[in-house]
């Protein structure tokens, strides 16, 4: 993955933690529009004129990271035999950071680089947990109290449509990891992606092998 990249993976990370941690029930996102609309009264153009760009910079960040998670995926082969890798056992658990749009009781958040775990019962329908916890961020920031805990994904084997190997972006590093595009239970019309990232290549072969178990040869991108 190159420079560029690894930068987009880092400034997408960092505009979600802006949007996701408050102070004061505000969001930092929203808290660097006040500032920068208090200071364009105040400074001169000179000043004014970059600090407005620098909001501009980050809020459009922010939108991104929201709509445009393929930012964080490069497609790519993982150079290892395939053929041994075992599929998982059902209940079993793998863990891994996952980025996408998660639910719980009705409530929705796209979530990025957060841990995560990926199982599946025995009726194959397929488990992608995510564990946020409280956490500070520029020392007064902290994130929200209602959005610690458990937040999840599921889908169905005949409900995906494309596998591809590659590599996460988490921060300036990267993960190998996979991309799995579905379309969510009731919705057919509409495509939603989760990005898995795990701590080696083996253990995401061990992931591609569970799904090859029953999601459609045809899913699978070239060269997966």
């Amino acid at each position: 993955m190159d420079v560029m990249r690894r930068m987009a993976g880092w400034f997408l990370h960092l505009c979600y933690k802006l949007e996701s941690h408050y102070v004061s029930q505000i969001s930092i996102k929203n808290w660097i529009w006040v500032w920068v609309v208090a200071l364009f009264r105040r400074l001169s153009w000179w000043y004014a004129i970059p600090l407005s760009l620098a909001g501009l910079l980050l809020w459009t960040g922010i939108m991104v990271t929201r709509r445009k998670g393929d930012l964080l995926f490069e497609p790519a082969p993982l150079a290892q035999n395939q053929d041994d890798k075992p599929p998982l056992r059902a209940e079993e658990q793998v863990a891994g950071w996952a980025s996408g749009l998660f639910a719980v009781e009705g409530k929705k958040k796209y979530l990025i680089n957060e841990a995560a775990w990926y199982s599946f019962v025995r009726t194959r329908e397929h488990i992608v947990m995510a564990h946020i916890k409280r956490t500070r961020f520029l020392l007064l920031a902290v994130s929200r109290r209602d959005e610690a805990g458990w937040w999840y994904v599921f889908f169905e084997p005949e409900h995906v449509r494309r596998v591809e190997t590659g590599y996460v972006s988490r921060g300036i590093g990267t993960r190998p990891g996979l991309a799995l595009t579905y379309w969510p239970e009731g919705e057919r019309n509409r495509m939603e992606t989760i990005y898995m990232a795990f701590s080696d290549v083996p253990t995401t072969l061990h992931i591609l092998a569970d799904l090859r178990v029953d999601v459609s040869v045809q899913s699978f991108s070239p060269g997966v």
